[in-house]
């Protein structure tokens, strides 16, 4: 059934015929960045959002229009059930927002499109390499993009090697887990350590390359990229790939984050990382909304820390700028017209809060 309605921004009239629209968030209901993401899809009056979590208690199950309990991704049992449910709510977009579920969810991508959903997601190829830390180091560094000297190691030893030789350059050295998200598995090596405890929060703390070596495991489940320790400012940048060409791109302050999520920014022009970003994204091939992050060294060089091919939760966000990219991507992968001459607004910042919700 079609309706029209009347879309209100900044005294700017939009008439557009509409079709209801039903999203699939099949994981994530409980994710930081889950309430930005549906509020900026809810300003479109005809999208109903269902949306799943593994826990039952995920705050999303109040806010999403249906919500369900999915299995974790990497169980058999993940894939049959988002089927099922795209068949049990006629679903027609499904919008995945968290990183360990786009492996499964792309090898099955045909099997969504013959039940009539478009999944808006990258190539199983695509994302294999933007997903690996160390291959995607290994790939920007060899199309020219600013990378930090590191390496991929396998091994404490070859980790105590990588560290000592960073180290001797000068500069404190930094390590992550090639598959790792947020802030799981990542430590900063010092050359020697302040001991200012009583201001750091822990998990946050610096230690030397002796203190993580009796911390760090022998037998090790991944690899680890080890680099030199980047102390510039840092950005995130959003973006909208269709068809091979970026239609938006957005590029924000990290300045304040808690456990890896960026909760205080500022929209900013970088030629720059700009040009960088888009010659990596369409080098790997990358489709959809997806984030990529940049910090500077102590000179104040942008090199590249990480892809997130997938929508990033803090690119709700950009609602502030004056341009809303969560639906945007949504209605593009679904063949409808969107405007994207409307720029982002240089200059503007948003802070992110927390709040309570009874479920």
């Amino acid at each position: 059934m079609e309706k029209t309605i009347e879309y209100i921004e900044e005294n700017v009239f939009l008439f557009m015929t509409l079709t209801a629209k039903r999203i699939l968030i099949p994981s994530g209901a409980g994710a930081p960045g889950f309430a930005g993401i549906l509020e900026c899809l809810k300003e479109r009056g005809d999208i109903e959002i269902i949306a799943g979590d593994i826990n039952s208690k995920a705050y999303g199950a109040a806010l999403a229009d249906d919500f369900f309990i999915s299995w974790p991704s990497d169980n058999d049992d993940y894939i049959k059930t988002i089927l099922k449910k795209i068949q049990e709510e006629s679903i027609d977009i499904v919008l995945p927002i968290t990183t360990r579920e786009l492996f499964p969810l792309s090898l099955n991508k045909e099997k969504f499109t013959e039940l009539g959903a478009t999944i808006i997601i990258s190539s199983h190829d695509a994302i294999q390499l933007a997903n690996d830390k160390g291959a995607t180091w290994n790939y920007a560094k060899s199309i020219g993009v600013n990378t930090p000297d590191g390496e991929v190691v396998s091994t404490l030893n070859q980790w105590e090697d990588a560290v000592t030789r960073i180290i001797k350059t000068g500069k404190n050295a930094c390590f992550k887990p090639i598959y790792g998200n947020g802030m799981r598995g990542f430590g900063i090596v010092e050359k020697e350590v302040s001991g200012d405890f009583w201001n750091e929060k822990s998990g946050i703390l610096p230690l030397n390359k002796l203190e993580w070596k009796n911390r760090l495991i022998s037998n090790w489940s991944q690899p680890l990229l080890v680099s030199e320790f980047l102390p510039g400012k840092e950005y995130s940048v959003d973006l909208i790939i269709h068809r091979q060409e970026v239609k938006r791109i957005a590029i924000r302050t990290r300045e304040k984050m808690i456990g890896g999520i960026s909760v205080q920014g500022t929209y900013v022009q970088h030629q720059q990382i700009e040009e960088m970003t888009i010659k990596l994204v369409e080098g790997i091939g990358l489709d959809g909304p997806i984030g990529v992050q940049w910090r500077e060294d102590e000179k104040g060089i942008p090199k590249l820390l990480e892809i997130n091919p997938r929508i990033q939760g803090t690119t709700s966000a950009s609602r502030v700028a004056g341009v809303n990219i969560p639906l945007e991507a949504v209605l593009i992968s679904v063949g409808e017209d969107v405007d994207f001459s409307k720029k982002i607004q240089k200059g503007a910042s948003f802070s992110r809060y927390w709040k309570d919700i009874s479920i």
